[in-house]
């Protein structure tokens, strides 16, 4: 997807989404949405201009993302969130070390927002290679 101006971005395409939820949440019809820009004093709004908006073709400046937010009666800060949060029960791991010894094999797994389970993993292999070298 890209715009006149060059490619789309990630966020671009975000707030194209959820700028969408948004108006269909609030039962206004894309018609219905440029008529009360237009009441706003926003001209050139027509349905075209929010098909557009939403299918991520045209910018928006930030005088007209606040009436719009204000008309849909959402935030602003809704619709430009950087990154779309993870679902609550979703978890990430990602690999921080490889272990490779007769004790203990395998891979330590550093859980995201929780260092604790990657040290309590780290003094587990630590105290076991300990114990085997005393033997």
């Amino acid at each position: 997807m890209s715009t006149a101006n060059g490619p789309v971005s990630e966020p671009e395409r975000a707030f194209a989404r959820r700028f969408r939820k948004l108006r269909e949440d609030s039962g206004l019809t894309q018609l219905e949405l440029a008529e009360q820009m237009r009441e706003l004093g926003y001209g050139a709004f027509r349905q075209n201009t929010v098909y557009r908006i939403e299918g991520g073709t045209r910018s928006v400046k930030l005088g007209e993302a606040l009436a719009l937010t204000r008309l849909l009666g959402g935030r602003l800060s809704d619709l430009i969130a950087l990154a779309e949060p993870p679902a609550p029960h979703e978890v990430r791991i990602r690999p921080v070390l490889e272990v490779s010894c007769q004790t203990c094999s395998g891979i330590v797994l550093d859980v995201t927002n929780s260092r604790a389970v990657a040290r309590e993993s780290r003094e587990a292999h630590v105290a076991a290679m300990t114990e085997k070298s005393g033997e």
